[in-house]
């Protein structure tokens, strides 16, 4: 999603030829984001609206809540398509293993 919203900030830069994008220079390291004051031509390849939140002193309950929401697990996308009352016993059991061995990674 938040590619997309970088994409449709961007997107009339290219037919609108009065229009140029320009972004802060980042650098992430160590799992921090770190904003180098430096502005250059083009467009961001990410939204950094979150961090920039946290760089102004919000509360980490506000910022916590826009963090996109965690990608679903190989087990829940297992669990999330399962129809328990057209498995057979021996493919319940499979299933539990396989749901044991994606726990176990």
């Amino acid at each position: 999603i938040q590619n997309r919203r970088v994409q449709e900030l961007t997107a009339p830069a290219a037919k609108l030829p009065g229009l140029a994008c320009h972004t802060m220079r980042v650098k992430e390291w160590k799992g921090d984001v770190v904003f180098l004051h430096e502005a250059g031509p083009g467009g961001a390849d990410r939204s950094y609206g979150i961090h920039v939140g946290k760089l102004a002193g919000l509360p980490e309950s506000v910022t916590a809540r826009a963090e996109p929401p965690p990608r679903e697990s190989a087990a829940e996308g297992l669990l999330r398509e399962l129809r328990p009352d057209e498995l057979t016993p021996r493919e319940a059991l499979d299933l539990v293993y396989q749901l044991k061995a994606l726990v176990s990674e």
